[in-house]
């Protein structure tokens, strides 16, 4: 599968890199050098998200805040705006699992883990383990091994997920601190880099990768949107912001998408999480 490394990122703010995140993790994400942060127009109507703002939603002000979208290079716009509509969407993993293994394990790649070892009963023969070496099986039979790379600091991975109509597994991958995910192509053993887990559109045409790391920081905060053309995949647009990140998402059309969000906030001493939720409009 061809991987066009060709990435607009959309900024709410300023242009940037990921936020809270050094070159090392860029360079894990293949994306070091190749970011294009010279984005055309984007339009900025919404006070709470001006380029001074320092916290994205400091007050409850937020949810009447107005439309933000931004215009590609390709032509294509995307439209964020805050949503009152929730989602419950799971992943294709039930969500019932993944909370039981989470009361099991405090440590992300232990509940990484616990999790392959659940999901190799339904796909055992696809997926098998040799000691610390994991493997897929292509589709001509061979079993491919998508060794870890040092220099982007990988040192476990685990197995999350096959998606059949794309011919696609989704590995997640260890890094020294953080984490990321792998996408393997069937046909070819490809290897794409992407900052977390995918879902798909209804049709397959698109494909957006969402991560949230605001606490620590180690890892990305935001998403990648792709076309999904064929034997393609094809960047549309990233955007990583500051101070939140996407938990679910949940496809309800080619065109549109609730996310999930989640910020981190303090109060009187005291640190908690908050969630809000978002509507991607995809407009060509």
């Amino acid at each position: 599968m061809k991987f066009k490394y060709i990435i607009a990122v959309l900024s709410l703010f300023t242009a940037c890199k990921y936020p809270s995140a050094n070159d090392s993790e860029l360079n894990k994400l293949g994306h070091n050098n190749q970011i294009n942060t010279t984005y055309s127009e984007s339009s900025q109507s919404d006070s709470t998200h001006s380029k001074n703002s320092q916290n994205i939603y400091p007050k409850e002000e937020y949810y009447s805040a107005t439309d933000t979208s931004f215009k590609l290079k390709n032509g294509m716009t995307l439209i964020l705006a805050l949503s009152e509509t929730t989602t419950n969407a799971d992943y294709p993993i039930p969500k019932s699992i993944t909370d039981s293994i989470s009361q099991l394990y405090d440590n992300w790649h232990q509940r990484a883990l616990a999790l392959e070892n659940h999901l190799m009963k339904e796909f055992g023969d696809r997926v098998k383990r040799n000691e610390q070496e994991l493997y897929v099986k292509l589709k001509d039979g061979s079993w491919f091994d998508p060794k870890l790379n040092p220099d982007y600091e990988e040192v476990a991975q685990s197995f999350e997920y096959y998606f059949e109509k794309q011919g696609l597994y989704s590995i997640r991958v260890q890094w020294g601190e953080g984490n990321g995910y792998k996408l393997i192509d069937e046909s070819s053993g490809e290897v794409i880099d992407i900052i977390g887990r995918p879902f798909f559109s209804p049709s397959g045409k698109y494909m957006i990768s969402i991560n949230t790391d605001i606490e620590a920081g180690y890892s990305p905060n935001g998403f990648q949107l792709f076309e999904v053309n064929g034997s393609e995949i094809i960047p549309i647009g990233s955007y990583f912001p500051n101070t939140w990140g996407p938990t679910v998402a949940e496809w309800l059309s080619d065109k549109k998408l609730i996310l999930k969000c989640q910020t981190f906030n303090e109060n009187g001493g005291e640190e908690y999480y908050r969630s809000f939720y978002v509507n991607l409009f995809i407009d060509i």
